[in-house]
């Protein structure tokens, strides 16, 4: 600017236009970021069906078809890769060529319209010239963030959606258990996954000291309700009162400390049979072990082992 306050005014100008061409390389790059983060969530999932199910896919021969899903994702994900390539590529020659073309413009101004002499020219082109390349590093910089911004808000919705579900309150094993004396009690209770209702206005009495049973068909929701009863999750409408008193957060410790559930799905820890049957209870004495255990018809089972309850189940039991 103390140079030539002119040549440097048409050198901010010529930049802001820059600036506006390389706006579309920007939305480009945030195109090309969205489309890789689609396709590593959906390369994610098919590798890790296909590795749960891999004895399923021998048994089957399906092994072809299995590697022709992964060369289809592999396929997409490169396509995607060389398409942010070919975008930064673009964005780099616009940038080379438009600054150039700057130069060019500058030095025509500097001597045929301001008629600036040699050395002040000089001067003023190597000045621009070294900020260039400081320029096209921000530029380039500011592309890359862009790209990479889609996994980074993916990140970021994934971090506010486990803050809003954190749970609150004392830990179940200093909690002090709750009791149920007359019923739990379910009034137009309504629960929805990502806008899908599952439950709507759902109402339900369950007496004490009696077994309930709920059936349906599959998707009617009997597994909702159970994880509500438990308080896994909460209504999106509607409350559950256990004798009367609303179910909220800050009871949740001391009704599961209250609740013994058998999952639909049976899991068994890689540690011995002690271990897996105090895990639910530590406090549990080997009296009571013995006792879950001949409740369980498995008594005799465990007596008959080498090691008894120290046997070592293995992975997943």
């Amino acid at each position: 600017i103390a140079i030539s306050p002119v040549a440097s005014g048409i050198a901010l100008a010529g930049g802001l236009l820059l600036a506006l061409l390389l706006r579309p390389t920007l939305r480009s790059a945030h195109e090309t970021g969205e489309a890789l983060s689609s396709i590593s969530a959906d390369a994610l999932a098919l590798v890790t069906q296909h590795v749960d199910a891999i004895k399923l896919v021998n048994s089957y021969g399906a092994e072809a078809r299995t590697l022709e899903a992964f060369q289809a994702v592999a396929a997409r994900s490169a396509g995607s890769a060389v398409d942010a390539t070919r975008a930064h590529a673009r964005a780099h020659v616009v940038t080379i060529a438009g600054s150039a073309t700057l130069l060019g413009a500058i030095l025509f101004v500097a001597i045929e319209t301001l008629h600036l002499d040699a050395a002040t020219t000089l001067v003023l082109a190597f000045l621009f010239w070294r900020l260039v390349p400081r320029l096209m590093d921000v530029q380039q910089s500011i592309r890359f963030a862009v790209h990479e911004l889609p996994g980074f808000e993916i990140v970021q919705r994934l971090l506010v959606a486990s803050a809003a579900a954190r749970e609150t309150g004392a830990a179940v094993s200093t909690a002090t258990p709750m009791t149920v004396r007359v019923d739990i009690a379910f009034d137009r209770v309504s629960f929805a996954y990502d806008a899908t209702p599952v439950l709507d206005s759902a109402s339900c009495v369950i007496p004490a000291g009696r077994i309930t049973g709920f059936v349906g068909p599959s998707g009617s929701g009997k597994t909702t309700l159970v994880d509500l009863v438990l308080g896994l999750v909460m209504p999106t409408a509607g409350v559950i009162c256990v004798d009367g008193a609303p179910l909220t957060a800050e009871h949740l410790a001391s009704w599961r400390a209250a609740v013994a559930y058998v999952p639909q799905e049976s899991l068994l820890f890689h540690d011995t049979i002690l271990a897996n049957l105090q895990w639910a209870n530590p406090r549990a004495t080997l009296a009571d072990v013995w006792e879950a255990l001949r409740a369980a018809a498995a008594e005799d089972f465990v007596l008959r082992l080498p090691a008894g309850l120290d046997t070592v189940v293995g992975e997943r039991g």
